[in-house]
């Protein structure tokens, strides 16, 4: 396999260690190779064993160095007849970076201070999309505010590409020197992958440092990297009754709304309300043609209910609000996904497992950060997966619709993009939704609605190993394995499992198959024709049956007050902005939070 040398000067320094990282955690085999002084840096390629194709990776620093150095013109000829990329970074606006920068580039490229004032936005060109993918053509803003050198360009040659800019000047570019692709990158601190983030701190902070790293290993590794394979997106509009109008959300309207531009959505329902469905109106959610779906949305929608620590309580609840489910699908005939939506967010780590053991097949959540444990420390690596595992339980991110970026990064890495919202995002009779669906298909014409169900038990990254042999890592207990290749593929599959002695047997079209377990993972092995689709269930141990949960005629008075709290205020104060902030001082008063 193609192989990343990251060259220093010396030993491993911070910002190479980082890169190391990173790109082992996207499944790219790395090696760093230090060198000192003088010393022959193609020599010690060589003397390592290095005989296929490799891609570098160095700062402006090391460049000086082999610049300098007696072996700076075999350097260019290594570049030329064995390198199959070159990324360099850590580029300062100094004298000797720019010399030695024009040095590699035969005057081409240089480097130059910001301009004083200038707009620290970043966006990425449309015209570098082979590059960039979905984020061409976007803009972001992260908190940090750097005001950085820009690369300088020729204005004439065609194989020069700016792939990042922050206020119109270069900071991410590529160029081409004889058959090796260059990548410059200036003085951005490298991901570090172990940071931890929080509510606070998330990954939409770090899209300066990350992208530009991970633009160049997927465009320089392809396939050989982690990356998801299927296109997909979801809207969830949380709390609303399956009535005909819920607020300033017409069912009718937004029918039509998906005919007419091709998306769709899944209600999270609330299971308090599974009586209150009409069954003469449940066609409008149950037609498959509507490509509209249900998920479950709490149990009693009250204050922190999936965030308390007791897993008996949790058990109870979770069984509860699926017997819920169950009857209202019996009573309705609306099918609903075993997929928890938690209220207002709130989760601990125990309400993961509770779900688990009650057969819920994954949560959907904004934050995903836990609550009330010391495993709610979340690090960049985790954002980095299309879900997150706790317990052996997923978590999918979701975002509300503020910044487009958020939705292509995703889509970058091949995470499905689930976007949130609640009835008051319909004041414009969803034409705000439609618009954003048609950026999104701009970005990536294949995208695909599909239920929510569908996409994560389809959801996974793959890297493939050799010609005939893919990794797979997948995150649902039921995983649906296609072959779309033109030929057979030994597939060699992973799923993250703290506790290997809670699973019963791995079954692949209703067989049982072996399986191992090791670092943390179950492994197992599977031959796919070219074409066909494969069913994958993993069987948990059998557990003691936990009864549903029963509150108190206390806590049934504060669940009624709270919905009817809540549901005045969706269908009725909405409309009446100062009626809705005496309300909610009211009901704070009252000790009831009828927040979404």
């Amino acid at each position: 396999m193609k192989e990343l040398l990251v060259v220093s000067l010396g030993s491993t320094g911070e910002q190479e260690g980082r890169l190391l990282e990173l790109a082992s955690w996207m499944g790219v085999p790395t090696r760093a190779v230090p060198i000192s002084g003088d010393a022959d840096l193609i020599e010690q390629v060589s003397a390592r064993g290095t005989r296929a194709r490799v891609c570098l990776a160095l700062s402006g620093n090391t460049l000086l160095a082999i610049d300098r150095s007696e072996s700076s013109e075999r350097f260019k000829n290594f570049l030329r007849d064995a390198c199959e990329a070159l990324l360099i970074f850590g580029i300062a606006d100094s004298v000797l970076h720019k010399r030695a920068l024009q040095w590699l580039t035969e005057d081409a490229v240089s480097v130059s201070p910001s301009p004083a004032g200038y707009d620290l936005s970043f966006n990425f060109p449309a015209e570098a999309r082979r590059f960039s993918r979905q984020l061409a053509g976007l803009s972001f803003r992260t908190g940090d505010g750097m005001s950085l050198p820009g690369l300088r360009l020729p204005a004439t040659r065609e194989d020069a590409e700016a792939i990042m800019l922050q206020g119109g000047a270069p900071v991410f570019a590529h160029v081409r020197r004889s058959a090796c692709p260059v990548f410059m990158l200036v003085e951005i601190p490298m991901p570090d992958v172990h940071e931890r983030l929080s509510p606070g701190r998330v990954m939409g902070d770090l899209y300066e440092r990350l992208i530009p790293p991970l633009i160049f290993l997927r465009h320089s590794f392809g396939n050989a990297c982690w990356h998801g394979v299927d296109r997909t997106a979801r809207v969830i509009i949380d709390d609303p009754l399956l009535q005909k109008r819920y607020g300033c959300l017409d069912f009718e309207r937004l029918k039509g709304s998906m005919g007419k531009t091709g998306y769709g959505t899944t209600v999270a329902f609330i299971p308090w309300n599974y009586r209150r469905t009409s069954e003469r109106k449940a066609s409008t959610f149950s037609a498959e043609s509507s490509n509209i779906s249900i998920c479950v949305h709490g149990c009693d929608h009250t204050s922190n209910e999936f965030g308390i620590r007791d897993r008996e309580i949790l058990s109870q609840k979770a069984r509860l609000a699926m017997q819920r489910m169950e009857a209202h699908e019996s009573r309705t005939r609306i099918p609903f996904e075993r997929i928890m939506v938690f209220p207002q967010g709130r989760f601990s780590t125990e309400a993961l497992g509770a779900l688990r053991a009650n057969g819920y097949l994954a949560a959907v959540d904004s934050g995903c950060f836990p609550i009330g444990s010391s495993k709610a420390s979340l690090s960049v690596a985790d954002f980095l997966r299309p879900a997150i595992q706790f317990e052996g339980f997923p978590v999918f991110k979701r975002h509300y619709p503020r910044r487009l970026i958020d939705f292509a990064f995703d889509l970058f890495l091949g995470k499905p993009v689930l976007i949130v919202e609640h009835h008051g995002y319909f004041r414009d009779g969803g034409e705000s939704l439609e618009l954003l669906v048609e950026e999104l298909r701009r970005i990536e014409p294949g995208l695909k609605w599909s239920t929510l169900t569908s996409q994560l038990t389809r959801s996974c990254f793959r890297r493939s190993r050799s010609e005939g042999e893919v990794d797979v890592q997948f995150y649902t207990s039921e995983f649906h394995l296609r072959n779309g290749s033109e030929r057979l593929v030994r597939y060699y599959l992973s799923k993250q499992e703290a506790d290997p002695t809670l699973i019963r047997r791995i079954l692949v079209e209703g067989v049982s198959v072996p399986f191992s377990a090791h670092g943390g993972s179950l492994c197992f092995e599977l031959e796919v024709d070219p074409g066909r689709t494969m069913k994958i269930e993993i069987e948990d141990r059998e557990r003691p049956a936990r009864p549903a949960f029963r509150g108190s005629k206390r806590h049934d008075m504060r669940v009624r007050l709270r919905r009817i709290l809540a549901e005045f205020r969706d269908e009725r104060l909405v409309r009446h902005p100062g009626l809705l902030k005496a309300a909610t001082r009211v009901a704070r008063a009252l000790g009831v939070r009828v927040g979404v």
